[in-house]
């Protein structure tokens, strides 16, 4: 019965990226009224990055093309300077780029590249895009902090675009981590330590409140950073 029920998900999930999918590539909704007003109807880079990632796992030639399509679609929109839209509308050639930007669009991008070289037959594209992963990675390198190795973004700048969060924002620096694994960067090991030091933020090599442990979990947390019996942090 469950074999039965995840097959039957599974068939629904393709039969949904197939009637999703353009000549361009995966619109983020199905055609509706209200995709049509929120601008749903679109290619967002995100969107179709992680779909992309499922549709080349899955080993099913439809969907791997239009992974393909979505690759090279939000490439050919890249800016001058290597960043990839937030999202297009390549009927109209129209490019958007969010208000504060959307740094997780490139990021996004750059996996799902190297994921299709490394899990398709195809070894052209990568190459092909290859002045367009440059130009992305020297994007992305120009918006890291020069101590940390970590990735600085603006307000609003990713996935939660309606959430005030900036800075060195965890999930950003996690896809951060992920490129510079996939494109062997520079200084991998300090974007790795400084990405740890935003998980544990009370890590003792910061402020010696903790002793820095892989193994660190959030009830050692606590546990560490409680406060004193009959004590509280006003007193």
């Amino acid at each position: 019965m469950q074999n039965e029920l995840i097959n039957t998900c599974y068939k629904k999930s393709v039969e949904l990226l197939l009637n999703n999918s353009t000549k361009f590539g995966t619109l983020a909704s199905a055609p509706q009224k209200k995709a049509v007003t929120k601008n749903y109807l679109s290619i967002f880079a995100r969107d179709a990055s992680i779909s992309s990632l499922g549709m080349i796992a899955s080993k099913n030639k439809k969907l791997i093309k239009i992974a393909k399509r979505n690759i090279k679609t939000l490439g050919k929109y890249q800016t001058e300077n290597g960043q990839i839209p937030n999202y297009v509308k390549p009927e109209i050639d129209y490019v958007n780029f969010w208000k504060m930007g959307s740094i997780d669009a490139t990021l996004w991008w750059l996996i799902v590249v190297d994921f299709y070289h490394k899990n398709t037959k195809d070894k052209k594209l990568k190459k092909n895009l290859d002045k367009k992963i440059k130009l992305a990675l020297n994007w992305l390198n120009c918006q890291k902090h020069p101590k940390d190795e970590l990735l600085v973004q603006n307000e609003a700048s990713d996935w939660a675009d309606i959430f005030p969060r900036s800075g060195r924002v965890l999930y950003t620096n996690a896809l951060w981590l992920k490129v510079k694994e996939a494109y062997k960067l520079k200084n991998y090991n300090l974007s790795k330590n400084s990405f740890r030091d935003l998980f544990y933020p009370f890590n003792r090599r910061k402020n010696k409140l903790l002793k820095y442990d892989d193994k660190l979990t959030i009830k050692a947390i606590l546990k560490k950073t409680e406060c004193p019996e009959g004590k509280n942090n006003n007193s």
